[in-house]
């Protein structure tokens, strides 16, 4: 079971800007025990989608549901189910650690065994939402932390995603989201950002921005099926025209 607190900032930045980043603060960070690695995510919503809708809205408050795996075995890995909260710019984030087959249950409404706060909180989560698989994301990543500081770095890239055969396994059917010159940079503090990082933050001219992958995900799929429905509707339309 576990439990995080902090302060989470974005950026898109390109590969130049990140090799000088690292180049500035090599004495100040340290990559963390697994170094490069990649990152599976099933996340979960209810059937109109109703999280990630509201989540693009920019609240104040919003919660996501997803099963995420570190290891390269996806026969039936050890992941960790997550709810992730966010409220007023602070990101809570509640997660267990299990087996692939008991997070599905979990997340699928089964009886909860062991009554634990945190699988009473996704109890709950399941309960209101009644959500169920909706996206496949994976990314590769570089991970750093400070060296006195509390502080983490990371480094996302080739973002990739699928709607179809839900699993946490990678397939033919994944795109990338992502240009693979872009890189998704996140730094998390549990307080203040430290000095010397906004200083190299502004020598490198990088700035924070609001990216969320899910978000920019289920916007592109939008934005397709409005094309998609355009299309269609455009020869009638131009028909009607015509009468």
């Amino acid at each position: 079971m576990f439990t995080f607190e902090r302060v989470e900032k974005k950026y898109l930045i390109d590969v130049d800007q990140m090799e000088a980043l690292l180049q500035l603060a090599q004495d100040r960070i340290i990559s963390d025990q697994y170094g490069q690695y990649t990152i599976s995510n099933l996340y979960y919503d209810s059937e109109n989608d109703a999280c990630i809708r509201w989540s693009i809205e920019k609240p104040e408050y919003k919660e996501k549901l997803r099963i995420r795996t570190y290891e390269k075995d996806q026969s039936n890995p050890i992941v960790f189910v997550e709810l992730k909260r966010k409220a007023e710019g602070i990101v809570y984030k509640r997660r267990i650690l299990t087996d692939y087959e008991d997070a599905l249950r979990l997340c699928s409404g089964a009886a909860v065994v062991q009554q634990d706060q945190i699988r009473r909180e996704i109890g709950y989560f399941v309960q209101f939402y009644k959500p169920i698989p909706k996206l496949y994301l994976a990314y590769d990543r570089r991970a750093f932390c400070g060296k006195r500081e509390e502080l983490r770095i990371t480094f996302d890239r080739k973002i990739r995603f699928r709607t179809q055969q839900l699993s946490l396994r990678s397939s033919s059917l994944d795109e990338v989201i992502l240009p693979s010159a872009q890189v998704l940079m996140e730094i998390k503090v549990n307080g203040a950002m430290p000095f010397w990082l906004s200083r190299i933050l502004s020598i490198l001219e990088i700035y924070p921005t609001s990216y969320s992958k899910y978000g920019a995900i289920y916007q592109e799929l939008q934005r397709r099926k409005t094309e998609k429905e355009t299309r269609t509707c455009l020869p009638i339309f131009l028909a009607l025209q015509e009468v």
